[in-house]
């Protein structure tokens, strides 16, 4: 069975076909509600997936964390271990694609900022915020607070050690698939456990949404919806309204909104883009800053410290 890249698997009305050996790759979205009978091993080293009968680790390389769920069809949890403060859950969801899929809740957020487990960026980056109106467009509507955090102290997903990564906040404690791509997982959900094993992308560096441009598709272009004042995005000289006709060596037509956001998101770079404003083309640079996040303490008190080295 095939998927297109705008099909989502909780079309899928039978799995049957996909027992074994069957590959797919990773394009859509994977809906947990409908695959919690199954086990789902996700690599993303390979960009693919597979639903198996049973999956049973080898080679001792994999942490095993415990999942825990409401009832069918409901979201499956997991618990982090953070010290000073304890473990707290979080919802895994597969359905968050975006880089910034770390989040945590603004009393989660305070807590742990005021253990001294977490580290707030600054400044606070101000992040567009836009609605749909009656008529299907999106609008402009205020522009909200989200702070980003690094992490200070060594926090743990069952016994594996996360590694350096960027906690936004956000509407709830959450892990996305944005999160889970620095590991291969494997999901076994009869048995109510994630495996865990180090990726190749286990130590990429963060892209934080910190460009403060909110773009939209307009008609089969990627129209300019705002630009944070003082933002990089702003201080190249990109104007609400202004239309994006190349984004790096891409051309927007070919890139998501998800994947503009991603190319203006990776630190310590610049990005060549080029803008159609009222039929003027013009070419500028986003340079995105580079943030380094603190040095993570007491990272030898936890087991999972040798897949960090």
């Amino acid at each position: 069975m095939l998927l297109r890249k705008d099909t989502p698997i909780v079309a899928v009305t039978t799995l049957g076909d996909l027992f074994g050996n069957v590959r797919i790759k990773a394009d859509g979205m994977l809906g947990m509600d409908v695959l919690q009978e199954y086990v789902l091993h996700l690599d993303f080293d390979r960009s693919e997936w597979r639903v198996l009968r049973a999956y049973a680790p080898m080679d001792g390389r994999e942490y095993a964390v415990r999942l825990s769920t409401s009832g069918p069809g409901e979201a499956c949890r997991c618990s982090v271990y953070f010290p000073q403060v304890g473990p707290i859950e979080f919802i895994l969801d597969t359905g968050n694609l975006r880089p910034e899929s770390a989040t945590l809740d603004a009393a989660t957020y305070k807590l742990l900022e005021s253990k001294g487990v977490l580290q707030t960026i600054q400044p606070a980056w101000r992040s567009p915020l836009a609605e749909e109106d009656e008529a299907g467009l999106l609008r402009f509507a205020e522009t909200s607070v989200h702070r980003v955090g690094y992490l200070t102290r060594a926090a743990t997903l069952g016994e594996m050690a996360l590694p350096e990564c960027a906690f936004f906040e956000g509407q709830g404690n959450t892990l996305g698939l944005g999160f889970l791509s620095r590991f291969v997982v494997t999901f076994d959900f009869p048995k109510k456990v994630v495996y865990l094993r180090p990726g190749k992308q286990l130590h990429r560096r963060e892209r934080l949404k910190i460009s403060g441009l909110l773009a939209v598709d307009d008609h089969g272009r990627t129209k300019v919806l705002h630009v944070v004042p003082e933002s990089p995005c702003a201080k190249a000289g990109i104007q609400k309204g202004d239309f994006l006709t190349q984004v790096g060596q891409h051309s927007p037509d070919e890139m998501t909104l998800m994947e503009i956001e991603q190319a203006l998101g990776e630190l310590d770079t610049t990005v060549p883009v080029t803008l159609d404003r009222r039929g003027e083309r013009i070419k500028v640079s986003v340079k995105i800053p580079d943030i380094k996040p603190p040095k993570i303490i007491d990272v030898d008190k936890i087991p999972g410290k040798k897949y960090l080295d």
